[in-house]
């Protein structure tokens, strides 16, 4: 037996140095020296493989992989890992990244079998197998591993590019939970929903965890009734990072609560986590949070003392507070980019009179080194009536350009959406790129905001659009690019997962996940004979399959084809068989037909997939002599 182990550190290397320096980057720009324990985790594994495959690489000099057979194996082995990579980078829960082993066979003249053998060799890290074998014992094995850096650093995991028909978006699988109020806030890691409510009567369940995996179920499975808790009088917000959920809690006692949610089906309140930030006596509840680089930045409603809090939770068990800020005002939503905080309020609230000095719909906040000391680098406001309120924030992924939402009476007509230039955000007065007054009814509240390319996704209290896209090239138009009505009021939340939406809401359906339209996929079909060479007239007896490639502009469809063998006619009519087989990569082939005197056809019908439309392929006609 001949078997060729050839490294993947030879095949690809750059591959792996490209994770690495992104990893470093991200630790030089945003970790300022403090690496997670994960992060060590998976850096020994990544170590590890490359020294496994480097003593491969010395073990099998003495191979031999000259001969095209050999070659032509090994460019299938790169081919499939690579294809692996490239969908973990996409989408590292897809269905087809599942622990297991998955076969397809090729036939080109040769039988190949292809083995796509994934391993799940520690959280959020993956181990990518391609094993291609032919002829008797003959084998060549690429082996990688792939780690999902977002979750453990609880960054935004919405795909560079969204895909599919967005101009038509629809509704997909949801879930509800027990408070009529439906749900405050909702984050998204690990293809897991987490979500929080604020049940009235208190003392109910307003902690969630559900399975995203498959966004069409409705409902959406959770992880039973352990995946449920009662954290006390209520929950406003919430973001996970690794294992762990930091929720803003409705307490006067505890206003921020940490829950390690390593096992989904048994999520565990960390009590010795509990942290109250406010001084004795003090009614302000937590209200917004957001998870940056081992820190944990609390907004809370309005209080007597700072409304701000950085918390270093370096050590989950035993965060700390590290700095304050008094915002005189609630804080509704935080983001933070490059040691920036950005937090959208109300003006101060009036009562008691007078109003305080200061009016923003936005305070910008430097929180570089937050133990020194915290200072305000500008405000944002814009002129209008005081019940305007900063609602919602959302950065681009290069810092260089904050989206606000704002909410309230508006009688006349002022902006309830903003584009910022904060390349510099100390600029007074901060420059405004663009501007939109929502016109879709009174009043409108931009609720939360996400953003991808050219298209700003709202979420708003516009009870027939509450789901609105607007094109960003085109903000003067005047109604959204799309929109859609979702069935019930927005409550605030709204995370981008890989390609879809996921909104909180009121009353049933709490979480509702929206999706592009599908599209159209393309089909090529070709009809091969044993030899592997394309065929459209064959003497009788010749043994023939039928190949299927497809592919379109919302990514690499998935699902299943049908091939359909017509044997009494051709043009695919008369007598049929039908046979179903799963797309691997976007291909597939059907199993072997021997011909006799009788003209073939085959008709090939994807079966479609949550972003592509069902459809059939071209007739092939096959003469046989």
């Amino acid at each position: 037996m001949v078997k060729h182990r050839i490294s993947w550190l030879i095949v690809k290397a750059e591959l792996i140095g490209k994770d690495m320096k992104y990893l470093l980057k991200k630790l030089n720009k945003d970790e300022r020296g403090v690496i997670t324990l994960e992060i060590l985790i998976a850096m020994v594994i990544i170590i590890l493989a490359i020294s496994s495959v480097v003593m491969l690489v010395f073990g099998s000099q003495s191979s031999s992989v000259a001969s095209q057979t050999n070659q032509e194996a090994l460019y299938k082995a790169q081919l499939l890992i690579e294809s692996a990579r490239a969908l973990a980078r996409e989408d590292f829960y897809n269905p087809t990244l599942n622990a297991g082993t998955t076969v397809a066979t090729e036939n080109s003249g040769i039988i190949y079998t292809k083995n796509l053998i994934i391993e799940d060799i520690a959280d959020y890290t993956k181990k990518i197998t391609s094993l291609i074998t032919w002829g008797t014992g003959q084998q060549v094995e690429l082996t990688t591993v792939v780690t999902d850096w977002h979750s453990i650093l609880g960054d935004d995991i919405c795909s560079p590019n969204l895909i599919g028909d967005w101009g038509n978006p629809r509704k997909l699988g949801y879930a509800d939970v027990i408070s009529s109020g439906g749900a405050t806030d909702i984050d998204i890691s690990a293809k897991k929903a987490y979500v929080t409510t604020d049940p009235s009567p208190a003392g109910q369940e307003d902690f969630y965890i559900f399975n995203v995996s498959d966004p069409t179920l409705t409902p959406l499975p959770d992880y039973g009734s352990g995946s449920k808790l009662n954290t006390g009088p209520g929950l406003a917000a919430i973001h996970v990072a690794g294992n762990y959920a930091y929720v803003a809690n409705r307490s006067t006692v505890s206003q921020l609560q940490i829950i390690d949610v390593a096992t989904p089906s048994a999520p565990n309140r960390i009590l010795s986590a509990d942290l109250k930030v406010t001084a004795a006596g003090d009614v302000a509840v937590g209200n917004s949070v957001f998870y940056s680089n081992k820190r944990v930045y609390l907004g809370l409603t309005k209080s007597a003392g700072p409304e701000f809090y950085v918390i270093d939770v370096s050590n989950p068990l035993i965060p700390s507070v590290v700095g304050s800020f008094e915002i005189d005002t609630r804080v509704n939503a935080i983001t933070v980019k490059n040691n920036v905080a950005y937090l959208a309020t109300p003006w101060p609230d009036p009562s008691p009179l007078p109003r305080p000095a200061t009016e923003e719909n936005l305070s910008i906040l430097d929180v570089s080194n937050p133990s020194v000391g915290i200072s305000r680098l500008n405000t944002f406001t814009y002129p209008d009536p005081d019940f305007l309120s900063g609602e919602s924030v959302y950065i681009s992924s290069d810092g260089n350009t904050l989206y606000l939402g704002r909410g309230g009476l508006n009688s006349s007509h002022n902006p309830g959406f903003f584009m910022l230039n904060v390349t510099d955000p100390s600029v007074i007065p901060l420059p405004v790129i663009n501007s939109k007054y929502i016109p879709t009814s009174n009043n409108v509240w931009v609720k939360a905001i996400a953003v991808r390319n050219n298209l700003a996704f709202l979420w708003t209290s516009d009870i027939n659009e509450d789901f609105q896209i607007w094109d960003l090239n085109n903000l003067g138009a005047p109604a959204p690019a799309a929109s859609l009505n979702t069935e019930n009021a927005a409550t605030g939340g709204l995370n981008c997962d890989g390609n879809f939406l996921y909104t909180a809401q009121e009353h049933n359906k709490a979480l509702q996940i929206i999706g592009p339209g599908p599209v159209d996929p393309i089909i090529n079909t070709t009809i091969y004979n044993d030899t592997g060479t394309p065929v459209t007239s064959v003497p009788s007896g010749t043994v023939i399959y039928d190949e299927a490639t497809l592919s379109g502009s919302a990514g690499t469809p998935t699902g299943t084809v049908d091939f359909v063998l017509y044997t009494s006619k051709d043009n695919c009519t008369g007598t049929s068989n039908t046979e179903t087989k799963n797309l691997f990569f976007g291909s597939v082939q059907s199993s072997t037909y021997t011909t006799s005197v009788k003209p073939i056809s085959y008709k090939v019908h994807y079966n479609g997939d949550v972003y592509y439309n069902a459809t059939y392929g071209a007739c092939e006609s096959l003469m046989v002599n």
